[in-house]
């Protein structure tokens, strides 16, 4: 009796240990089944666009077309095309007179009708805010050709000046009226409403003493 006992005993921890080693099985095999789960989750939403990262792709994506945009653009400038494209016939655009040292601009300011507005655009030919706000700036003061006076000053060329005027960016505007300065600000196409804001402004408001 005893012995069949304890045969039964040690049958029964077989039978345990066994229990114990396929649960362990069935763990190990439950783990891989999940992780094999989310791997095939991370693969499915990688391949749908919606792997956590696309947010950066989209800018990545911008920069390669801002950098074609770019390219076309000095492409037609190389041409001798306008970089904004066709302008329409019946759209007026006013040309500034270039101003390349201190001495042409006190002339300019001097000659200029007391009753116009003196507008001076500081810009570079590498300053991307300036191309993009140029065609804005010159149809402005083109709708008021008979009440402006419209000066660029190339950043690249007089460099000197610009820093005696206290233009640390760019594009930069001086506004001048009978000699004194009215107004000094910068803006870009952003803020393009700003820009026509202040020229109109000036445009019919008296001379004042604008300080820096």
């Amino acid at each position: 009796m005893a012995g069949r006992a304890g045969a039964a005993g040690r049958g029964a921890r077989a039978r345990g240990g066994g229990g114990a080693g396929s649960g362990g099985a069935r763990g190990a095999g439950g783990a891989r089944g999940a992780g094999g789960a989310r791997g095939a989750g991370v693969a499915a939403a990688a391949a749908a666009g919606l792997s956590g990262h696309g947010d950066a792709a989209a800018r990545r994506a911008q920069a390669l077309e801002r950098r074609a945009e770019r390219r076309r653009q000095t492409a037609a400038e190389a041409a001798g095309v306008t970089w904004w494209g066709v302008e329409e016939a019946d759209t007026p655009r006013a040309e500034p007179r270039a101003v390349r040292s201190p001495a042409e601009l006190r002339a300019s300011l001097e000659n200029a009708p007391a009753d116009r507005l003196v507008v001076v655009s500081f810009w570079s030919p590498g300053c991307w805010a300036c191309k993009t706000l140029k065609p804005k700036l010159h149809q402005i003061l083109g709708e008021h050709e008979d009440k402006v006076v419209f000066l660029s000053i190339n950043g690249e060329e007089a460099p000197e000046l610009c820093r005696a005027l206290a233009v640390d960016r760019l594009p930069w505007f001086h506004l001048y009226r009978a000699g004194e300065l009215q107004s000094s600000f910068t803006a870009n196409l952003s803020k393009v409403r700003r820009l026509r804001r202040e020229i109109e402004r000036r445009i019919e408001a008296p001379a004042e003493v604008c300080t820096l």
